[in-house]
């Protein structure tokens, strides 16, 4: 199976691919991503890695990967960042 277009969530990624190895048989599946999908890498890495499947080295590396997408804890400005005051 390809998936030209990574599905906006995690739970439809599963049913997408779930398909692949249907009636018991063994299956591949590709999905191409861009960086408008992060918001799912790091819910695609854990599946990943549960599934005992290779997670791809640019995945891995990913800023994304660091924390779940809204769990960022809040932290001090980095050097050189800018701050906006409303």
């Amino acid at each position: 199976m390809i998936n030209y277009d990574m599905p906006g969530n995690i739970e439809m990624y599963t049913h997408h691919i779930g398909r692949t190895g249907s009636a018991g048989k063994r299956g591949v599946a590709t999905t191409f991503l861009t960086l408008h999908d992060s918001d799912v890498f790091y819910d695609l890495k854990q599946i990943l890695i549960q599934s005992n499947s290779p997670v791809p080295p640019e995945l891995a590396r990913h800023e994304a990967l660091k924390f779940k997408p809204g769990t960022i804890p809040n932290r001090p400005p980095r050097r050189n960042e800018t701050v906006f005051a409303p």
